[in-house]
């Protein structure tokens, strides 16, 4: 597993995003445009993830004071990504994992989510020149996540 410090993964992903799709999307350019929020989740449209994303949705400001890039990451498949977002009125992109590339290099694979294989642990990371400073990993997949806990650490 990736510890703070070491060199975050990168993959091109699919990344759909509230001005459209990127389908080679490289994760390594967004390391270098600046700090990088990741936010791993389960599934889309389960009660946690979607709090949650909610929760990142009504953020977003301050997490653009910290000149913060917000990224949700789940194995989903883009279109149920595409329409996650758009009930949810999200504002930041997501990012498909769907051959679970980014799952397997953070090594936050879970295979027991109510008997499924394969999902993303729902995990946090903060990303500054392309090293992990903030790690978060939850120890079940009801566990809500430290985002204030992220935000101040992004803060100092």
């Amino acid at each position: 597993m990736v510890e703070i410090g070491d060199q975050a993964p990168t993959a091109k992903l699919w990344k759909t995003a509230p001005e459209g799709a990127d389908r080679e999307f490289d994760l390594a350019n967004a390391y270098k445009e600046g700090t990088t929020v990741l936010y791993f989740f389960p599934a889309a449209f389960t009660g946690v993830c979607t709090e949650s994303s909610c929760q990142l949705r009504d953020d977003i400001e301050e997490f653009s004071q910290l000149n913060a890039k917000l990224y949700g990451v789940s194995v989903d498949l883009p279109f149920s990504q595409q329409k996650f977002m758009e009930l949810n009125n999200l504002n930041y992109p997501l990012l498909s994992d769907f051959n679970k590339e980014l799952i397997n290099a953070f090594d936050i694979v879970d295979n027991n989510f109510v008997g499924f294989k394969g999902v993303a642990k729902r995990s946090l990371f903060g990303i500054k020149d392309g090293k992990i400073v903030f790690k978060w990993v939850a120890d079940a997949p009801g566990n809500y996540p430290p985002f204030d806990e992220l935000k101040s650490k992004l803060q100092a």
